[in-house]
Order: structure tokens, then sequence, then C-alpha cells
């Protein structure tokens, strides 16, 4: 009985980690897009930039 209270607990943290992840990962693409905005970069400069951090 215990064990599947555990397997879902584990599998619930799990979705929220993989859920906060994703929030984390789009709010610094949009900080990111904020900051190129901010120093009037271009579309084909942008590209450069995220091409020189991937």
């Amino acid at each position: 009985m215990h064990d599947g209270v555990i397997q879902k607990t584990v599998s619930f943290r799990n979705h929220e980690h993989e859920m906060l992840a994703g929030m984390s990962d789009a709010t610094d693409r949009q900080i990111g897009l904020r900051a190129y905005e901010s120093y009037g970069l271009a579309e084909d400069e942008v590209a450069i930039a995220e091409g020189a951090k991937g």
C-alpha cells in the first residue's frame, strides 16, 4: 500500500519539476528577448546571439 503512495508522490514530484523547469526556460527566454529589444537588436542579430548560446 505504501509503495503505491510513494510511487504516486514521486511521479507527481517529477511532473512538478518538469513543469517548473519549463516555466523557468520560458521566463529566461522572455528576459533575453526584452534585453535584445532594449539594445535595439534586429532579428538577425538576435539569431546570431541565440546561436552563440546553443
